[in-house]
């Protein structure tokens, strides 16, 4: 792919194909299917020359124009030209047309495209159907439905081409014409469900209408309404939140006084009915067994199933039939009363693996997890984590992948905070299933506590039976009508496919082994089922993120935000959350969606790490550091490793290293605990205890592929810090040429700005591995690229990537802020600009977030400020900055990546202290320079000479 046109387009295409259905017959309209809403994607071809065709900004945008230009039909050539390559003189363009018509033929066969003479061109509709082209004839047929089954979304999301500013032009307009066409539609299926009195359709399609305009306030009253109308107030209090937000942030404006008498009105209803749920309930009556019981279920009936689950009452031929039986004392009403105080401590439920059919086991382990999620909906109670669970499994000396049963689940719980186990069984009964669960108290022996049962006539009704068994489950426990009614049924908060969450199940055990692709593929497959389901959406966006793929990431990022009725309030929350901080790295905005989340579930361990992450992101330590903490404290079985070592982290970075030895101390001998051990072997310059920890890392199968590269890197900065420049300078490269390979880029783009780093701080020649940059076609590969262009001296070449940024959102100016002025102070110190160099880069230097982009731009900016200002003779400031590199507390950078600069910044400081007089600070650094330089490369014996004689000059003097 041309260079100078990649920069101006993300590598969105052919990431995401969200299911198809709602079109008409390919047969009947052509051979060939361009798909272009919410996606870009062309079907029925040659997948090779599809891509070649896909690849190019320029050769979709024709193809585009071509197929959806008004009038239909031809087009002259001389418009296209001035519309696709107003850069180009006449000769230029017309070749670059013909290039780009040379693989539209090749990719959509010969006659595809038609010519009239050399004027003009056109898009054969007989062979090429398109989207946009039936979503139109939808329209005008009064087909609405059909043609909202092809809206998934804008004309080609994340196409831009900034030197073609009049086809931009022409491309918005159409995003803005389709997507207004596609909320009148949904307006008008709105109005016509609430004029037949079906509500629950009219607030779905009043729904898509008010995403598919987001500022139309006529819309949001509609919906609201609506929401109100059929029992979804909270849906409705949230839909009115964001609005708000919205129209705050875009126009620092407020909502019309009529909707917000609307919304008044919505939220007393909500408060009247949590104050009628909260009205002490009727005396029950009390069994013979004591006072402290409920009434035991009455005998089943003919045709109830026994066996050591103890009953399930069903009725041959009946869809369902719901039984609750009580059996126990009446547990959660005893300890809450119903209600959930403000910061007390919830009731602790431990989800047991169910039972499934032996011809299916793993349909019983998707019902466990379905039952959870909608468990842990409680705000009174909460459900223990699958990763606590693991770690209690660790603790008692059983492998982490050991099935855990009713009886070990009360084994595991037994002595912990945790006060009852959940089991589960679900059987095949004909075509259909029984499921019956049942919860049991650890304390006394596996009493049952609470039962429920129901049967599901198909597997496409599981979703709705196992919700409906978990509402029953918690207002059998004793949770109050009203908390239970504020929380929505599964099958409308997540998917009511059984077996899109099967997928989707599998989907996030692929992606927890960090095989992202593959989970991409079967989230896509789960989305195939139900192409609503918001989490399978997020799945998405979160595996390109961990690829730092965030072009991508942002597209299914966007899918997931255009459904938020498919979410649970606080993971809703957890998605704005993420959202704020990938789309718009807006870092506040996603703390106050996590405050709120911690708000509605103060006991939400992965809540309170993730707020406790954006915290750190933004340098606020010590706040950090109390979140980890309440994670931690909030973990009924034992600390999860990964949050202690967060913790730890968060010691290190306010500069208590002996608190952080102790928690490091009691996480284990386990990935997580070495590579914790690693950081506190780094702070205390222990280069020899990093080069050993990360070795083991690297060593040991279970090392995951985050951490490996990690231990890669480390090991790397410890042969650096002990003088093996060579050594490590062939590590990292080798580091990033195996993970360009593999397309593994945020490791590429670590592992090649270290090298850089490395380079710069030893005055090595930078070179270039053009292979591995060239491969990237993310934007954080563009700003490498840039980054080793200003380093190496081609000043043209790192110029265009300045430009090339920028004319991208100003989300991407802020999130790359660090890269933008470091490339920029590069520049600079190649002209010799020492002050520009100061100015440009202070900034960055003095940053205390922890985040990779800062962690990967502070420390070069920091030794290049230090560099600079010896470069103009003002030898204290340079002190201090190469003081900062070699500090234990460095201002948020990884702690082991100090060693790359380690003993260069000793070496300098040497012979700046030597300069300027003062002994002792010299002679303190040459100790710990002498000390760490145990292996050192011949090349650097002469720098080490010149310091010890540096020194030896002060001491004579």
């Amino acid at each position: 792919m041309d260079q100078s046109r990649r920069r101006s387009y993300p590598g969105f295409v052919q990431t995401l194909s969200p299911p198809r259905g709602g079109h008409r017959d390919v047969s009947e309209q052509g051979t060939l299917r361009l798909i272009t809403l919410g996606t870009l994607e062309l079907q029925g071809t040659d997948a090779s020359a599809a891509r070649a065709l896909l690849a190019q900004p320029k050769r979709v945008a024709l193809l585009t124009y071509l197929a959806l230009a008004t009038p239909r039909g031809f087009q002259q050539r001389d418009l296209l030209l001035a519309l696709l390559w107003p850069e180009f003189d006449q000769a230029r363009a017309r070749n670059a047309l013909s290039q780009a018509l040379y693989h539209l033929r090749q990719a959509l066969g010969a006659d595809a495209v038609l010519s009239r003479g050399t004027e003009a061109l056109a898009l054969d509709t007989t062979r090429v159907w398109c989207d946009v082209a039936a979503f139109e004839t939808h329209l005008e047929e009064g087909e609405r439905k059909e043609a909202l089954a092809l809206y998934r979304g804008d004309l080609l999301p994340g196409l831009f081409l900034t030197e073609a500013p009049e086809f931009e032009h022409w491309l918005e307009q159409q995003r803005a014409r389709l997507r207004e066409l596609a909320g009148q539609a949904a307006g008008a299926l709105a109005e016509s469900h609430e004029a037949s009195g079906d509500a629950v359709a009219a607030s779905h399609w009043a729904k898509q209408a008010a995403d598919l305009a987001p500022l139309d306030e006529t819309a949001l009253r509609r919906l609201i309404a609506l929401l109100a109308r059929v029992g979804e107030r909270s849906g409705a209090l949230r839909a009115y939140r964001a609005f708000a937000d919205r129209l705050q942030k875009e126009f620092g404006a407020e909502p019309a006084p009529e909707t917000k008498a609307q919304i008044a009105a919505v939220r007393d209803a909500t408060a009247a009915v949590v104050r009628r749920d909260r009205q002490p309930p009727p005396p029950r009556p009390k069994s013979e067994a004591g006072p402290d019981l409920v009434a035991p279920p009455a005998a089943p009936a003919r045709g109830a199933v026994f066996g050591r689950w103890g009953w399930l009452a069903f009725t041959a031929g009946a869809a369902t039939v719901l039984t609750v039986a009580a059996v126990g004392r009446n547990w959660l009403a005893t300890l809450f009363h119903g209600t959930s105080a403000p910061g007390r401590a919830p009731a602790w439920i431990l989800v047991a693996q169910f039972d499934g059919p032996a011809d299916d086991p793993t349909l019983g382990t998707a019902a466990r997890d379905l039952v959870q999620a909608a468990l842990d909906q409680s705000r009174v109670f909460a459900t223990v984590s699958d990763e606590q669970v693991r770690l209690s499994l660790l603790l008692a000396g059983r492998p982490e992948t050991t099935r855990v049963d009713g009886a070990l689940a009360r084994e595991l719980a037994y002595r912990s905070s945790v006060r009852a186990v959940v089991e589960g069984r679900v059987a095949r009964v004909g075509a259909g299933f029984s499921v019956v669960i049942r919860a049991v108290d650890v304390d006394s022996g596996g009493r049952v506590l609470a039962s429920v049962a129901q049967t599901a006539r198909n597997e496409d009704a599981l979703v709705a039976v196992l919700s409906g068994l978990a509402r029953g489950m918690r207002s059998a426990l004793g949770e109050r009508q009203g908390l239970i009614q504020a929380t929505r049924p599964l099958d409308e908060v997540m998917t009511p496919s059984f077996a899109a969450f099967r997928k989707y199940r599998e989907a996030m055990v692929v992606a927890g082994a960090a095989d992202f692709p593959g989970a991409r593929r079967l989230f896509r497959e789960a989305l195939a089922l139900d192409p609503n389901f918001g989490e399978a959406w997020e799945g998405i966006a979160t595996s390109y993120a961990n690829q730092g793929n965030l072009d991508s990431a942002k597209v299914a990022y966007r899918e997931a935000l255009r459904r938020p009725d498919r979410f649970s309030d606080v993971d809703h929350l957890l998605l704005e959350a993420d959202v704020a901080e990938a789309l718009r790295y807006d870092l506040p905005a996603s703390l106050r969606a996590l405050n709120l989340a911690v708000r509605l579930k103060p006991h939400c361990a992965g809540c309170l790490n993730d707020q406790g992450w954006v915290l750190a992101v933004m340098g606020r330590w010590d706040e950090a550091l109390a979140s980890f903490q309440l994670a931690v404290a909030s973990s009924p079985l034992g600390p999860p490793a990964t949050t202690e070592a967060l913790e730890a982290l968060a010691l290190i970075m306010l500069g208590r290293q002996e608190e952080a030895s102790h928690v490091v101390g009691g996480i284990g001998d386990n990935w997580v605990g070495r590579h914790a051990r690693l950081w506190v072997a780094a702070t205390s310059s222990d280069w020899a205890a990093v080069d050993s920890l990360a070795r083991v890392l690297l060593s040991d199968p279970s090392t995951p592929d985050e951490s490996r590269i990690g231990a890669g890197e480390a090991l790397a900065a410890a042969r650096a810090a002990r003088g093996g420049v060579a050594a490590a300078d062939s590590a990292l490269d080798n580091l990033w040429a195996n993970a360009s390979r593999r397309h593994r880029w945020n490791d590429a783009h670590a592992a090649a700005r270290d090298l850089l780093l490395l380079r710069l701080a030893a005055s090595t020649p930078i070179g270039r591995t053009e292979a591995a940059l060239e491969l990237d076609p993310s934007l954080q590969g563009l700003l490498t690229k840039g980054l080793w262009a200003a380093a190496g001296g081609d000043t043209a070449e790192a110029r265009s990537v300045l430009a090339a940024v920028r004319r991208r959102g100003s989300d991407d100016l802020t999130r790359y802020d660090g890269d933008l002025r470091l490339i920029e102070g590069l520049i600079a110190a190649r002209a010799g600009l020492w002050e520009s160099v100061v100015h440009t880069l202070t900034p960055v230097a003095t940053r205390g977030g922890w985040v990779w982009k800062d962690v990967q731009s502070s420390l070069p900016a920091r030794w290049l400020v230090a560099d600079a200002y010896q470069q103009i003779g003002r030898f204290d400031s340079a002190a201090v900055y190469f003081e900062r590199t070699v500090s234990p507390v460095s201002l948020g950078d990884a702690p082991e990546r100090r060693g790359i600069t380690y003993s260069f910044a000793r070496e300098r400081l040497v012979l700046l202290y030597a300069r300027m007089g003062r002994p002792d600070d010299a002679q303190r650094h040459w100790d710990l320079l002498r000390a760490t330089w145990t292996n050192v490369d011949g090349r650097l014996l002469p720098q080490r000479e010149q310091a010890r004689e540096a020194l030896a000059r002060l001491k004579s003097h």
